[in-house]
C-alpha cells in the first residue's frame, strides 16, 4: 500500500507540492495573475525583510503581499511626503488647464488625501469631489464622494503604486467610467534595488507598473492611453478617435514652458467656487 507521500503525489498529478496538498501555491502577479520571479529584497519601514518580485507576463514589479500597511499609514506617516504641497499645486494647474481644453465640468480625485486638490478645483468652478481610503479630507469636507454618475475627469495622482490589490482596485476606478482618467506613477523598466521610487522607508509603494501593463489596463477597460506631459491620460474609447487625437495634441500645451506659464497664470484667476460652496455648506444642518 503506497505511503502518504505517494498518495498525495498521485492526487496532485505526480507532485505533492500543490496547494491542494496543503502546501501554499506559488505567488502570482496581483495585477494580471502571471508567474513571479524574485528580483531582490529590501528592508521596509526599517523592520520588515521584504521580497520584490517581477511578473513574467505583464513585466511589473511588486512587493510580496504587503502585510505592513497598517504601520505604513499610521498617524504621522505623511511627514515623509514633503513634496505633497508642490505636487498639489502642479496637479491643480494641470487639471484646470485640462478642464478648459476638454470641457471638464465634474471631477473625482481618487486617493485625494486631505482634499486640497479638490478644494482648488471647486474654488475655480469645477464640481469636484475627493475620496481616500487612508486619509480624511480636511479641505473638502462634505465633498468626499459624488452621489453617482460618471465624472468627466477622474484623477489618481501618485496612487497606483499604493494599490495592494491592483486588479480589484483598478476595476473599481475604471468602473466609474470617466471620460478621462489622468494619473501619475513612475513606470518600471528593470530598475534595481537602488531605484528611488521603491521608497522602502515609507512602506507605501507596493506595486510598480511596466509601460506594457499601463497600456494593457486601458485596453482591458475600454480606454486608449497617451502620455501628456508628466501625466498618463486614459481616454474612453466611445469618445472616438478625435478625442484621442486632441489629447495627444494637447501635449505641447500641458508640458514645457507653455505649461509653466499657465501654472503661474491660473493662480491669478477668480475663485467663484469659494462663495458658492460657503453658501452650500452653510445650509447643511
Amino acid at each position: 500500500m503506497p505511503g502518504a507521500n505517494a498518495r498525495a503525489a498521485a492526487l496532485c498529478g505526480g507532485s505533492a507540492s500543490s496547494e491542494a496538498c496543503g502546501a501554499p501555491a506559488p505567488p502570482v502577479c496581483r495585477l494580471c495573475g502571471g508567474a513571479l520571479t524574485p528580483s531582490f529584497r529590501l528592508q521596509v519601514l526599517r523592520r520588515h525583510d521584504v521580497a520584490y518580485l517581477q511578473c513574467a507576463q505583464c513585466g511589473s514589479l511588486q512587493t510580496e503581499r504587503p502585510y505592513w500597511l497598517a504601520q505604513a499609514y499610521a498617524p504621522g506617516a505623511a511627514a515623509l511626503d514633503v513634496g505633497a504641497l508642490q505636487r498639489n499645486l502642479e496637479n491643480f494647474a494641470y487639471c484646470l488647464a485640462f478642464a478648459r481644453l476638454f470641457d471638464v465640468r465634474s471631477a473625482v480625485d481618487y486617493g485625494g488625501g486631505d482634499g486640497l486638490l479638490c478644494r482648488f478645483l471647486r474654488d475655480h468652478g469645477i464640481d469636484a469631489y475627493t475620496w481616500d481610503k487612508y486619509a480624511a479630507s480636511s479641505f473638502a469636507r462634505g465633498f468626499e464622494r459624488p452621489a453617482g454618475g460618471s465624472p468627466d475627469l477622474l484623477t489618481a495622482f501618485e496612487v497606483l503604486e499604493h494599490l495592494a490589490d491592483p486588479a480589484v482596485e483598478l476595476e473599481q476606478i475604471f468602473a466609474c467610467r470617466p471620460r478621462y482618467l489622468v494619473c501619475t506613477t513612475e513606470p518600471y523598466a528593470q530598475q534595481g534595488a537602488d531605484w528611488w521610487y521603491l521608497a522602502p522607508l515609507g512602506g507605501q509603494h507596493v506595486f510598480f507598473y511596466s509601460v506594457q501593463a499601463l497600456v494593457a489596463l486601458g485596453e482591458r477597460f475600454g480606454y486608449g492611453v497617451a502620455q501628456v506631459g508628466a501625466k498618463i491620460v486614459y481616454v474612453r474609447n466611445d469618445l472616438g478617435e478625435e478625442a484621442m487625437r486632441r489629447v495627444a495634441l494637447a501635449k505641447d500645451v500641458l508640458s514645457g514652458w507653455i505649461f509653466q506659464a499657465i501654472r503661474g497664470y491660473v493662480f491669478t484667476q477668480p475663485t467663484p467656487g469659494v462663495a458658492s460652496d460657503f453658501a452650500l455648506v452653510s445650509r447643511v444642518p
